[in-house]
């Protein structure tokens, strides 16, 4: 269909591809046959590489678009999937020399209805299972006797020195007059023709316009470029007071200097929004040393602009120091998280893909309105840490800052005082546990607006919360412009001119690009970033992912050989946390190391943290497993012979399968009692175990609530559903034994919190580290044998993994009276010893002056009494179980908690024979298929 008017059409960015795909015929239409060639030894991607040298097995990975907006693989061909490779429609042949070709009709190809014009091919080509293709290449499609013009070369951008000469090869799709001009001087113009060639010699410095007309007659068409003709970087020395990144002019907004520090780079132009993603003369910035600056002006006051740095005239970068980029993969954040979020520009599409990130500026932008500017930190010894993860902590489209505020409230009350959140930085796609960070500087916009993380850290103070950032600075992966400047394309790797990172990692478990922590670069570029989190948004402090790592010392793949002591390890982190407390002296430094116990003594005793993996040994004792692997006792710092109470621990974190899966899955039973049906009330034990011991500890998200989703769950690093879900078995709030859990887990950090002195700064014994019956004593500086106050108290902590019920003898600190924090019984101490009889799973706080039993766990407990779950009651010698309760194992105790009888019902029979017992008020508890706990009180006459 003709056009009767003229077009102009304005080139931005690259030329396709001419090089690198070409079609027969040169405009082709989606009704007719097309043969696509391609030429893989044009192609710049890295895994393109992998391609070179194949003579089959390669196949074309492709899609059609029917309008301008819509995506190329709108239509696919059928079949075609993640799951159908090698895909035997799109068979490529070889022609040689790296070429592939392929014949197809789109139409039929892809099945596009007859009623929707085909405008594009989407294409790329991928070896038999995926592991290597191309970069995608769109080529368009004429409608039928459209008229269409096209520039074969030179491929943009466009550099040349002065007198180079180069062609510029144009074609249209039927005859017609073609003219060639150049910055308005028409050179070369041709009748009748539908192809023209002309060679140019480049002349004068700076950039030049070229205008391409093509008439048939009745429509006029044209296309505009740009080429430039080198220039050195002009030598200025920059502005006082400009540094990397975005420099915002505090008196004019309509100004910003823009500084990329680019060692061993000759050039480097800026593209944005504001100058047509073109390279331009005008945007060519200024060098001082490795340094190179730019002010732009004539911008407007709180407009967001996209811009890139292009870096000697191959290179596609972000500003490293951006605290916004955006990329193709935005269009799928949900507006409920991130409202009016400015769309990924297309002029600037890369086919290279980790060249399509931009970063965003913004002048004039309105600050953040802080309202707790004085929050106290609490002291390292009373930590009591909620790791978590925003991806999951919602999912469903709700994992925002926002949502997680208004989820405060939450938190607080299970009695934590500090935040810690898993990586947010900038994270390749939107969907990741973040420990494949990008940009360092940007929050990651899947989780919403930088003034909601803002607002999130502020309410958190305000409820008296710390927050702590997990930081990840082992390692970066693309497209962080750190990688990007010194990056070699074919062997995906850095190059030895690369000043942050090794070429080769150092360490094991290094996944992606292992930073060069010895580097002069690396060190300036980590304290900028500590210094921005601690500043900028009022972190508390720091979680730093694989501190192990941070080493030169190479110990390959050797593992043992990477925990050994390490010196100059220690010294980089030293610099570093000293560092850090120069800027904040306050702020925490948690390191994930599992290095040598010198080491990590060491470290602890500079005055950092470290993480306190126990979940193995927690694990055992949650199975009932006897034996060495069951000792606890490392859960306190002074058994590794720390100095300091800086040892972080915990029995679960996003890293460990969670210990309900475990016991669920492997947990022992016998005939009559079941760690598998009992898993979440021996997990109140295991809390227990862990919380009342002092020193800073962690809890994993949900870990108050018996999480049993398994970590390996849409694999290892993917969405969990979470225990709020709708669905039945997933919502774990809703039953009764998950909230009972998450009340004892609440009363316990409340206790810490009420008794610091004792619970979060005292000190512990801890004695049959190795047996399933646990002991802890715990004394402060003034705990004396009469307290006559709380602050005066000891404490003992006492718990029963063994599989059935023990009378167990309790070592005492002193003689007298020991009164059960959550159920008011009371032990005599004589001779520094009492008796206790205690259920198997069971546990027991005891402190020698009576505290306030709690209310919240205690009226949890009540409720089950309230409801009747035997009959008849009185009774002289059957009882029977109600049968909608699904009953499993009864037990049946006397007021002191002696054990009188104990079994499993039938499937035919929920009636236990009572005529044995004695008289009096008695105890039933069952457990039931769905491991709940029923309590009844039965009178036995």
């Amino acid at each position: 269909m003709k056009k009767p008017f003229a077009a102009l059409l304005l080139l931005l960015g690259f030329f396709v591809e001419a090089q690198k795909v070409t079609t027969i015929p040169e405009f082709p239409t989606g009704d007719e046959e097309i043969t696509l060639v391609f030429d893989v030894a044009q192609m710049t991607d890295t895994r393109a590489a992998n391609l070179l040298g194949l003579t089959n097995g390669v196949y074309l990975w492709s899609g059609a678009g029917t309008t301008e907006n819509s995506a190329p693989f709108e239509f696919e061909p059928t079949g075609q999937d993640d799951f159908s490779l090698p895909f035997e429609p799109g068979t490529m042949t070889s022609l040689g020399n790296d070429k592939w070709e392929i014949k197809l009709t789109p139409r039929t190809y892809y099945s596009v209805p007859a009623d929707k014009d085909i405008v594009k091919l989407g294409l790329l080509l991928k070896n038999a299972n995926g592991s290597a293709q191309t970069e995608d290449i769109v080529i368009e499609l004429r409608l039928a006797d459209e008229f269409q013009l096209a520039i074969n070369s030179p491929l943009l951008p466009a550099f040349y020195n002065e007198d180079e000469t180069f062609d510029i090869d144009v074609s249209t799709s039927e005859s017609s007059e073609i003219t060639i001009s150049i910055d308005g001087n028409e050179i070369r113009s041709a009748t009748d023709v539908s192809s023209l060639v002309e060679t140019v010699t480049a002349a004068g410095g700076g950039d030049h316009s070229v205008i391409i007309t093509a008439n048939n007659g009745e429509e006029t068409l044209q296309k505009q470029f740009s080429y430039l003709v080198r220039e050195e970087s002009e030598l200025v020395i920059r502005p006082d007071g400009i540094i990397r990144g975005l420099n915002y002019n505090q008196s004019d907004d309509s100004r910003v200097t823009l500084c990329l520090q680019a060692p061993n780079k000759s050039s480097v132009y800026i593209l944005g929004d504001f100058n047509n993603w073109t390279p331009q003369a005008d945007y060519q910035m200024k060098k001082d040393g490795e340094f190179f600056w730019l002010e732009i002006s004539g911008l407007a006051s709180g407009t967001e602009y996209a811009f890139q740095y292009l870096v000697d005239e191959a290179i596609y970068i972000a500003d490293p120091y951006s605290d916004k980029v955006l990329n193709s993969q935005d269009e799928f954040i949900p507006e409920a998280i991130y409202p009016n979020l400015r769309a990924y520009p297309t002029e600037a599409q890369n086919a290279i893909g980790f060249y399509n990130t931009v970063s965003v500026l913004e002048t004039g932008q309105a600050g953040y309105q802080w309202g707790v500017t004085d929050f106290q930190r609490p002291l390292k010894s009373d930590l009591v840490i909620y790791e978590l993860l925003v991806r999951d902590f919602f999912g469903n489209g709700e994992e925002s800052y926002s949502n997680l505020i208004d989820t405060l409230s939450y938190i607080k009350s299970l009695g934590v005082n500090a935040i810690e959140l898993m990586p947010i930085t900038e994270f390749s796609g939107n969907d990741s546990w973040g420990y494949n960070p990008t940009f360092m500087f940007a929050p990651d916009k899947a989780y919403g607006h930088k003034n909601e993380l803002k607002r999130f850290i502020d309410a958190s103070h305000e409820l008296g919360m710390a927050v702590i950032l997990d930081m990840v600075l082992n390692q970066q992966e693309q497209p962080s412009p750190l990688i990007l400047l010194d990056f070699n394309t074919s062997t995906s790797q850095v190059t030895a001119d690369n000043p942050y990172f090794n070429i080769e990692a150092t360490h094991p478990f290094n996944v992606f690009y292992d930073m060069n922590h010895e580097s002069e670069y690396t060190q300036s570029f980590v304290d900028t970033v500590n210094n921005y989190w601690i500043n900028e948004y009022k972190f508390d402090g720091f979680r730093f992912d694989l501190s192990k790592g941070f080493t030169q010392t190479n110990s390959g793949s050797n593992v043992g050989a990477w925990s050994s002591y390490d010196a100059s390890r220690i010294a980089i982190l030293k610099r570093m946390a000293s560092k850090i407390w120069s800027y904040d002296e306050g702020a925490y430094v948690i390191l994930e190391h599992f290095g040598d116990a010198t080491e990590e003594r060491e470290l602890s005793a500079f005055g950092m943290m470290l993480w306190g993996n126990m979940h193995g040994a927690y694990k055992e004792n949650m199975l009932g497993f006897e034996g060495e692997g069951t000792d606890i006792s490392g859960i306190y710092h002074s058994n590794r012979n720390w100095i300091n109470p800086h040892l972080i621990g915990y029995m679960e974190s996003h890293d460990e399968e969670r210990q309900m899966v475990e016991t669920k899955s492997f947990g022992i039973s016998t005939p009559v009692y079941s760690t598998r049906i009992s898993a979440a009330y021996r997990l109140r034990a295991a809390f227990a175990t862990m919380l009342m011991v002092p020193g800073p500890k962690m809890i994993w998200q949900f870990g108050e609530l018996g999480f049993e989703t398994s970590i390996n769950e849409n694999g290892r690093t993917g969405q969990k559903p979470t225990p709020w879900d709708d669905s039945e078995s997933n919502n774990l709030y809703g039953k009764e034994s998950r909230q009972i859990l998450r009340s004892y887990v609440s009363e316990m950090n409340k206790l810490r919190f009420d008794y610091p002195l004792l619970f979060s700064r005292g000190s512990a014994t801890i004695s049959n580290s190795s047996s399933l019956i646990k002991q802890f004593a715990l004394e402060s500086n003034t705990s004396i044998e009469n307290p006559t106050s709380s602050d005066e108290m000891s404490a003992v902590v006492v718990a029963n993994f063994t599989l059935e019920p023990k009378e167990i003898t309790i070592n005492f600190p002193f003689d007298g009276s020991w009164y059960s924090y959550f159920d008011e019984s009371i032990v005599e101490a004589t001779s520094g010893t009492g008796l206790l009889n205690l259920r198997a799973g069971d546990f027991k706080i005891f402190t020698n002056f009576p505290l306030t039993t709690p209310k919240l766990v205690l009226s949890s407990d009540k409720e089950l009494f309230k409801k009747s779950i035997s009959y008849p009651n009185p009774a002289t010698d059957l009882i029977t179980i109600q049968s909608d309760q699904n009953p499993l194992y009864y037990f049946i105790y006397d007021l002191n908690g002696r054990e009188l009888k104990r079994g499993k019902f039938s499937i035919e029979s929920a009636q236990i024979n009572v005529s044995e017992l004695p008289q009096g008020t008695l105890i039933l508890e069952v457990i039931t298929r769905s491991g709940n706990r029923l309590l009844d009180k039965i009178i036995k006459k």
